[in-house]
């Protein structure tokens, strides 16, 4: 899947949580290439990607990871092959995956001897194992409840960096969507029931990116698509308004004259004679 970034905006915000808790945050694409990253792997983990072993834990225990995150929708966190702690975030666009935001290698405030010798243990593949030691004993320790916190702030943050748009794929996003819909559909009655199931986005969130995106609300984008028809109707033809009325999705004339007013200043009658004048 081909996805947009704005990176810098991305960037900014990655490198703000980095700067909060100085550990490496990465953004993906579906095929687990990274798109952004925020700072070098940690020297253990790069000592253990050195090995062709290593490289193939390392890539098997990320894909199970974003099979994990991609089944449920939800924020994912773990211990990865050696035993470091990681989380993995879905970015999601349409109820389709289109990235993961993913931030580690960390251990919790446990024991940190008790997790090297469970480390040692996984990695007891790895020749020379003990020279990792000095690298393992300088990853960052969190406890347990700001390990949670820090995978809740950046799993709301992910819904952040999709409404933002500064992650997208290139298919029409659903500000577009619902352009498109209202100006295919504004001569028929409509409702948010319908849109919300012909682009398949629950209503909150279809309001919300009609007033973020749109700079109005849905009703209102309708309404003025309407007028906007109606006023090309009055310009180009010789209809009745009645009639021009009914063409525009608006049955009620007194209805669709009040609304003509409340976007022009003026009714249709005084339009057309505006219009005629010229």
């Amino acid at each position: 899947m081909d996805i947009i970034l704005d990176q810098q905006k991305i960037m900014e915000l990655l490198n703000n949580f980095t700067a909060l808790i100085d550990v490496k945050f990465t953004l993906l694409d579906v095929q687990f290439n990274e798109l952004l990253v925020t700072k070098a792997k940690h020297p253990f983990c790069a000592y253990i990607q050195s090995h062709p072993i290593g490289y193939q834990k390392c890539y098997d225990s990320d894909k199970s990871a974003f099979e994990k995150v991609t089944a449920c929708r939800d924020q994912f966190v773990y211990r990865c092959h050696a035993g470091l702690i990681e989380a993995c975030f879905p970015v999601i666009e349409r109820d389709t995956v289109i990235s993961y935001l993913m931030f580690g290698q960390i251990l919790d405030n446990t024991s940190i001897q008790k997790q090297w010798d469970e480390v040692k243990e996984r990695c007891s593949w790895y020749p020379g194992i003990e020279s990792l030691e000095d690298h393992f004993f300088h990853l960052k320790q969190f406890d347990l409840h700001e390990i949670e916190a820090c995978a809740s702030i950046v799993s709301a943050c992910t819904a952040y960096v999709w409404l933002s748009e500064l992650v997208r794929s290139k298919e029409p996003n659903y500000a577009q969507r619902i352009r498109a819909y209202i100006d295919t559909h504004y001569h028929q009655p409509i409702t948010l029931d319908d849109i919300s199931a012909e682009i398949k986005l629950g209503k909150t969130m279809l309001c919300q990116i009609a007033r973020s995106q749109l700079g109005d609300t849905v009703n209102k984008l309708i309404a003025k698509k309407r007028i906007e028809a109606a006023k090309a109707y009055l310009e180009t033809t010789n209809y009745p308004i009645s009639q021009i009325a009914e063409l525009v999705g608006i049955s009620d004339y007194n209805y669709f004259t009040k609304i003509f007013k409340s976007h022009t200043s003026m009714t249709p009658t005084q339009y057309k004679k505006q219009l005629q004048l010229k």
